[in-house]
């Protein structure tokens, strides 16, 4: 049997306990081996940050689960030059076929899911669990992704989803938490 891995993408800018969360939730609930943060080399959907550069948010996210042995951090991104999940998540596949991997994300990305590259391409490559944000869950659960997809929908989660065929993805009311990367540079800037 193929060892599961989740894969949390994002800027990461500053890594916090949200991320955490999720990556603990996703390995207990979901019975990973290990998550896999996936740092993003610049999101598409985002204006460019010049406040802190690729390096310095990968190291941060080094440091800040260094003392976690099930959580790693991937610098695909950077190595190949990449800029859109679609195109991560193929050359990890391709280069690590002796996984399963799971993509993992908050509600407020699901929401928005339908403006990723080729986001019907992820839905056919990898099975996705999306975490419950305060403030996006019902956005998540309306989107077009929820919707178009709603027949894909796995409810019950007493088997691995990554048994399922995919398209499948699943939604994991377990978080509660509302930081994100943004209120903690907002709080960050304000404190100078």
């Amino acid at each position: 049997m193929k060892k599961r891995i989740g894969l949390l993408g994002g800027s990461f800018d500053p890594p916090h306990y949200g991320h955490l969360k999720i990556s603990f939730e996703a390995i207990k609930k979901l019975k990973l081996f290990e998550v896999w943060w996936v740092i993003a080399l610049q999101n598409p959907l985002k204006k460019p940050n010049s406040s802190t550069n690729y390096t310095e948010r990968f190291n941060n996210s080094n440091l800040f689960t260094a003392s976690y042995k099930n959580i790693k951090i991937s610098n695909i991104e950077k190595q190949y030059s990449i800029n859109f999940s679609i195109d991560s998540i193929t050359r990890l596949k391709n280069n690590f076929n002796n996984f399963d991997f799971i993509w993992l994300m908050g509600a407020d990305n699901f929401a928005q899911f339908h403006n990723w590259k080729q986001w019907h391409q992820i839905m056919d490559k990898i099975p996705i669990v999306v975490f419950n944000r305060p403030g996006f869950s019902y956005k998540a659960l309306t989107s077009k992704a929820a919707y178009y997809y709603k027949h894909y929908r796995v409810k019950a989660h007493n088997k691995p989803i990554n048994i399922f065929s995919t398209p499948k993805w699943m939604f994991l009311w377990h978080i509660n938490e509302n930081i994100s990367s943004t209120k903690i540079r907002k709080l960050t800037d304000e404190n100078k």
